[in-house]
């Protein structure tokens, strides 16, 4: 006897397999999109040390570890 169910079995397994795939992609995406930000808030950080140390005579380097210290941010 012919498994005639088999089509649309293998058809619903191949659209969980897509919608895992999709759910992975969005995860994927959120992830991006986080380091995305974090990577604009640090050149947003520089930008703003640069401004502070034109101001003060302070490097950049120095402006941004004195406000990582205060932040409670351990830069090595």
């Amino acid at each position: 006897m012919q498994d005639v169910k088999r089509p649309v079995r293998e058809a619903l397994q191949q659209l969980e397999q897509m919608k895992m795939l999709e759910s992975s992609y969005a995860e994927v995406n959120k992830y991006q999109n986080l380091i995305n930000l974090f990577a604009n808030l640090s050149y947003a950080s520089e930008l703003m040390a640069d401004e502070i140390g034109e101001r003060t005579g302070q490097k950049t380097e120095e402006v941004l570890a004195e406000y990582f210290q205060r932040a409670g941010i351990d830069v090595e």
